[in-house]
């Protein structure tokens, strides 16, 4: 239509390029861009999203690509490639990386060894990368940001804490396989929170039963809860903040396990602290907390 600017999504995108290919749109910008970095190196088919915008800039539908990432990426080199490749073909250019074949014999050996990027193809790999990223940080633009304190509280662990522990600790020694997953996934979930763990072991459990007398052993403990540590702490954060600022004090707490989040809304309730969440999955819940 008349419309000089367009803001969509990926899927979007994906579902209409077709018209937006003779919609006679000069420039595209691809925020979060890093979304595009599946294409090569995995063998899984690429996102339909990825291919199909690589396709895109292929065919030079656009004068001006702009892509955009603020995203720390745990980098595949693959990813990279893939990165390169859609600017490359939004030049009309050849990747400079080469085929994939070229640029597997050039650099997946060298990442094997460590301190490749010392060698004179890690010294290859970044002046080339130069070539099409730009890394901007904020104090090159003088982005006036207020200052962050960061301040660590230490919670004190309970006897039901060093409980939960004991137990996990026991069970992760019988186990024959994945540790350091295992370990890894349930230290996080007993970290958030008692009732996480107990909902990750309870799923647990149900696809290998040698972990049922696990969660059942931590339900006991759960169950001797009144309101656990970490919990405790924070309601104090929460009358310290009241005090000094008791007409328009703010807090916002980030979470990664939905039954914390639920632990918490439910205790803060119950003190008559005003309370609401930000979740995946309740669009308009979550509309109502931003009003």
């Amino acid at each position: 239509g008349d419309a000089t600017v367009v803001a969509t999504s990926y899927e979007a995108v994906r579902d209409y390029m077709p018209e937006a290919r003779s919609a006679g749109f000069d420039m595209l910008i691809l925020d979060e861009a890093h979304k595009l970095r599946n294409l090569y190196g995995t063998k899984k088919e690429p996102p339909k999203m990825a291919t199909v915008i690589r396709e895109t800039l292929e065919a030079r539908v656009f004068k001006y690509v702009l892509m955009l990432t603020a995203t720390p990426m745990q980098n595949r080199i693959w990813d990279l490639y893939s990165l390169i490749d859609c600017l490359a073909v939004a030049k009309g250019h050849e990747n400079p990386f080469g085929n994939k074949a070229a640029f597997a014999a050039r650099y997946g050996n060298a990442m094997k060894n460590q301190g490749w990027s010392s060698t004179s193809a890690g010294v290859e790999f970044r002046n080339t990368l130069r070539q099409y990223l730009v890394r901007t940080r904020r104090a090159t633009v003088r982005l006036a940001f207020p200052t962050r304190v960061l301040e660590l509280k230490r919670v004190p662990a309970t006897r039901s804490d060093r409980q939960l522990i004991a137990i996990i600790a026991q069970a992760l020694q019988k186990s024959v396989s994945g540790k350091g997953l295992l370990s890894a996934s349930l230290g996080i979930a007993m970290m958030s929170s008692p009732h996480a763990l107990q909902r990750q072991l309870h799923n647990m459990a149900v696809h290998e039963s040698s972990w049922k007398q696990v969660a059942q052993a931590v339900d006991t403990i759960v169950a001797q809860y009144q309101t656990p540590s970490k919990l405790d702490a924070l309601i104090q954060i929460c009358r310290e903040l009241a005090a000094a600022r008791p007409s328009d004090w703010r807090l916002v707490v980030f979470t990664c396990r939905l039954e914390t989040l639920n632990l918490i809304v439910r205790r803060l309730s119950e003190l008559k602290i005003a309370v609401s969440t930000i979740q995946g999955g309740a669009a308009a819940q979550n509309q109502t907390t931003i009003q």
